[in-house]
């Protein structure tokens, strides 16, 4: 690895198409960091400030570059609001929690620890039970 390369692991974590002043960050669970055939993938959930969740899949090297272009990222996140969360969370325990958006980062970190496949899980367990949420991908 790069310097250049652990430079973007610790810098762009989190951010998800926001510029660093846009981020409204408040904590970051790190699920797993991970080389794959030449590509880096950071998946983390982050509590934004208005306790809405965002599970981030970043992934840059060569196979990004093969498939997007030369020095190309990529970016997919799924966003889930407050019922949303408590939904999941729900889904999860069996309860739901008055903490829930950093109970259910915790618990996401926790149960999905070093799966590289770690949001499409996520996406396919929030399909599954009918829970909302907004997805987005971004090549840059």
């Amino acid at each position: 690895m790069t310097t250049q390369d652990r430079n973007k692991s610790s810098e762009l974590i989190g951010l998800a198409g926001l510029p660093s002043s846009q981020s409204m960050t408040e904590d970051s669970y790190k699920i797993t960091e991970i080389d794959i055939g030449g590509n880096r993938t950071l998946i983390s959930v982050i509590v934004n400030a208005d306790d809405s969740l965002r599970i981030l899949d970043y992934s840059y090297g060569r196979l990004a570059d093969e498939m997007y272009g030369e020095g190309r990222d990529v970016e997919h996140w799924l966003d889930l609001d407050a019922d949303s969360i408590q939904q999941l969370m729900s889904a999860m325990t069996g309860e739901a929690t008055p903490d829930a958006a950093h109970g259910l980062a915790k618990l996401l970190a926790k149960n999905y620890a070093g799966q590289n496949l770690a949001l499409r899980s996520i996406k396919e367990l929030c399909d599954g039970k009918g829970i909302d949420y907004k997805e987005e991908f971004w090549p840059w």
